[in-house]
């Protein structure tokens, strides 16, 4: 990210200077759905599409988390410092927090920008295959928990804590909880 800015001349992302949420070892979070496709582009790549971090996230499989279909408390960056980290942790820190194919804090940790647009019914007019997600609409989604969910599984709702779980935004909010990962086409 520091090249980035340094090359573009973009504005820090909101958390830059605090160093309990950025620092070289933490996912960039403050940053709006814009700050993330231009990061991604000056990249070259791109935010992942809702469908392709689902895909991810589950690891090519129908489960409920990356790691199974049970809910496991201290598997995911949740909950502030039940987990040993009252903030971000470093990429992997949470070991059991991967898909099955090997990627790392798709549940927990911050939520992440995808490209698409929230469109609450846009999953019973898509394609099976491969959605590309609405083409307009007012928020963006978003994907994943964070740090700062309260995921006490007595009292939260389990729609919510499942991997499927939705959530939207405006697209020029920039929290302390959201961050984003770049995906790429392959040939």
């Amino acid at each position: 990210m520091p090249n980035f800015l340094l090359a573009t001349k973009k504005r820090e992302p909101k958390y830059w200077r605090d160093g309990k949420l950025n620092n070289p070892d933490l996912p960039v979070v403050g940053v709006s759905w814009q700050d993330a496709v231009d990061y991604a582009s000056w990249a070259g790549k791109r935010l992942p599409t809702e469908a392709e971090w689902e895909r991810a996230a589950r690891g090519g499989q129908n489960l409920l988390f990356p790691w199974g279909n049970k809910y496991e408390a201290g598997y995911a960056n949740l909950d502030g410092a039940k987990d040993g980290f009252k903030y971000t942790s470093s990429f992997g820190r949470m070991f059991d927090d991967r898909s099955r194919f090997g990627i790392y804090d798709m549940y927990g940790n911050v939520k992440e920008w995808i490209l698409d647009w929230y469109d609450p019914d846009y999953y019973d007019v898509s394609p099976l295959a491969n959605p590309k997600g609405s083409d307009s609409g007012k928020y963006k989604v978003i994907r994943g928990l964070s740090w700062k969910e309260n995921c006490n599984i007595d009292s939260y709702s389990a729609i919510k804590l499942f991997i499927t779980a939705r959530f939207y935004i405006t697209p020029n909010s920039r929290q302390n909880n959201i961050g984003f990962r770049c995906a790429m086409d392959v040939e």
